[in-house]
C-alpha cells in the first residue's frame, strides 16, 4: 500500500509541462543574460512546491522535469540579485537547494555550480563536512552551508539559448 501511495504522488509531482506549466513546481522568476561566449540566454526559475529531497537526488528530479532542467546556477551577482528579491516572498527560514557542491582541490574546499563547473565566489571550512550550498531567508535570502543528505525543497532553472539564425 505504501509503495503504491508513493507511486501515485510520485508520478503526479513528475511529468511533463502540461500548458507550459510544471506540476509540483512554481514558477519563481525569469534572467536575461549573455553567456561567456557571448550568446543571450534565458533562465526561468522554478522551486519545488511540495517534493523535499537530497541535493544530490534534487538534481535528478529537476532533470525528471526536462532534459534541459537543472539546479540552479545563479552565476553572476546580476543574476543573483534579480532572483533574490523575487525569492524573498517564497522562501521562509528553511534551507532550498540550489546547485552548489563543495570540491576540494589542494586541501582548499571551493564551491562549484553543478550545471556548468563554474567557481562560486563562496569558500569555507569544511570541516563539518557540510558541502552542500542551499539558499535561505534570514531577513535577507543568502547561501548557507547545508549537509547533502538532508531533505529539503528545491529551486530547478531551464535555460533557453538564443542562437543567431
Amino acid at each position: 500500500m505504501k509503495i503504491l501511495l508513493f507511486l501515485i504522488i510520485f508520478t503526479s509531482v513528475y511529468c511533463y509541462p502540461q500548458n507550459g506549466i510544471y506540476v509540483g513546481l512554481k514558477h519563481i522568476s525569469k534572467f536575461n543574460g549573455i553567456s561567456s561566449e557571448g550568446v543571450e540566454y534565458v533562465k526561468n526559475y522554478y522551486i519545488s512546491q511540495y517534493l523535499k529531497t537530497t541535493a544530490v537526488n534534487a538534481r535528478s528530479a529537476c532533470k525528471s522535469y526536462s532534459k534541459d532542467m537543472d539546479l540552479v546556477a545563479l552565476e553572476t551577482r546580476e543574476e543573483f540579485m534579480k532572483i533574490r528579491t523575487k525569492l524573498s516572498a517564497v522562501i521562509g527560514q528553511d534551507p532550498v537547494i540550489v546547485g552548489g557542491f563543495a570540491h576540494k582541490l589542494n586541501n582548499k574546499f571551493d564551491y562549484y555550480w553543478i550545471s556548468s563547473s563554474t567557481k562560486i565566489d563562496y569558500t569555507y571550512d569544511a570541516s563539518r563536512g557540510e558541502n552542500c550550498l542551499a539558499l535561505q531567508n534570514e531577513g535577507a535570502i543568502g547561501y548557507i552551508r547545508i549537509n547533502c543528505d538532508g531533505s529539503h525543497l528545491f529551486i530547478c532553472q531551464d535555460v533557453e539559448y538564443q542562437y543567431a539564425n
